[in-house]
């Protein structure tokens, strides 16, 4: 698989998963949002309610001072502005879950898009690039071409990193490949990125 492709695979794993994380969220927010239009039908008859004078008190005694209304609570005074605010405070939520989403989605595919750009980098300061490229023959086959032929063999991993250590030739054409002067972990890394492909 070439790096486009794997990029575009990549690319529409994120944004499946987000699109996912984002439909979840929004069916969260509808609940609330429900549930809350439900509080504000119970509260709004306490935002109307009229306190009618008793036919028989005349007027309030002297002494006391005239009762103040009492302080609705700010919801039942604006029901619109209540809910607004239910409103931006669950948008403001779902925001935040889509933010930590999306950071945990770049945490997880961040290493997985910078290997490949690693074992390039290892393969060109190794000297792979001056014979191999990806996509065509130079003097050794085109990676993509090695990555066709092993594909599916489990074995392949540990055949080919020996033989990136030790050399080789007779399986593409009678051009030795020389041994290269690589660790076992450089020549993994080397080998995982040619059967990406």
């Amino acid at each position: 698989m070439s790096e486009k492709s794997n990029s575009r695979v990549l690319t529409a794993s994120v944004a499946a998963l987000l699109t996912a994380s984002v439909f979840s969220l929004g069916s969260a927010f509808a609940a609330d949002s429900l549930q809350n239009a439900e509080i504000l039908e119970r509260i709004k008859p306490v935002g109307q309610v009229n306190v009618a004078k008793p036919a028989a008190a005349a007027k309030p005694a002297a002494s006391a001072p005239a009762a103040k209304p009492a302080a609705a609570a700010p919801a039942a005074s604006n029901p619109v502005k209540a809910a607004a605010e239910m409103a931006g405070s669950a948008m403001g939520q779902v925001a935040k879950k889509v933010e930590q989403t999306v950071a945990k989605v770049t945490q997880a595919v961040a290493p997985a898009a910078s290997g490949g750009d690693d074992a390039k980098a290892l393969a060109q300061a190794k000297g792979c690039l001056g014979c191999h490229a990806v996509d065509h023959k130079i003097v050794g086959p085109a990676y993509k071409d090695v990555a066709a032929k092993y594909k599916g063999d489990a074995g392949a991993l540990d055949r080919l990193v020996a033989k990136v250590k030790s050399g080789g030739a007779g399986n593409w054409g009678q051009v030795p490949m020389p041994p290269n002067n690589v660790t076992d972990e450089e020549a993994k890394k080397l080998v995982s990125w040619v059967l990406s492909h």
